[in-house]
């Protein structure tokens, strides 16, 4: 399970991005495939855990299934690079007006998107605590506009929100 805030930016819930709430350790334990005690500090998505574990068993895709497996970054051959790991919430805001929201992770940066307010932008290797939003800085436009794109770039906010509405009804 993932963490509680607990008083961390002023929250006490599990439903926001920050690192408190929306880390989770993976534990994964494979004899003579992953060396024991092998850690790897980049961060996967949970989408990741069923295509990998098919693939660990040799059992095949799952059609249909999203997210990639992970052996290869497990088993140290992965040589894809650091790929984007998302996050997806709908939140609500004050009025009880419906706010979609999504984080995307990338290398030392983290871009929380939350339709109609303003964005975040956290490096985490000078801010592991996510005090300080880089969204405003100039030096970081161009990562803000890559992050902002690969966030929106199969998602709309305005279609979550539509749909959730006519669910809600």
């Amino acid at each position: 399970d993932h963490g509680e805030m607990l008083g961390e930016h002023g929250l006490w819930w599990k439903s926001t991005f920050y690192d408190g709430a929306a880390r989770v350790p993976l534990l994964v334990a494979a004899p003579g495939r992953i060396a024991p005690g092998r850690r790897i500090a980049q961060p996967v998505s949970l989408i990741d855990v069923g295509p990998t574990l098919l693939d660990l068993a040799a059992a095949g895709p799952l059609p249909g299934a999203s997210g990639r497996s992970l052996r290869g970054l497990l088993e140290g051959s992965d040589a894809a690079g650091e790929q984007p790991v998302f996050a997806e919430n709908i939140a609500r805001a004050a009025g009880g007006e419906i706010v979609p929201e999504r984080m995307v992770r990338l290398g030392r940066w983290k871009y929380n998107h939350a339709d109609g307010y303003p964005p975040e932008l956290f490096d985490l290797a000078d801010d592991p605590g996510e005090r300080r939003s880089r969204a405003a800085d100039p030096a970081c436009a161009e990562v803000l506009e890559r992050l902002r794109a690969e966030a929106l770039r199969d998602w709309d906010p305005a279609f979550v929100r539509r749909r959730l509405d006519a669910h809600l009804r």
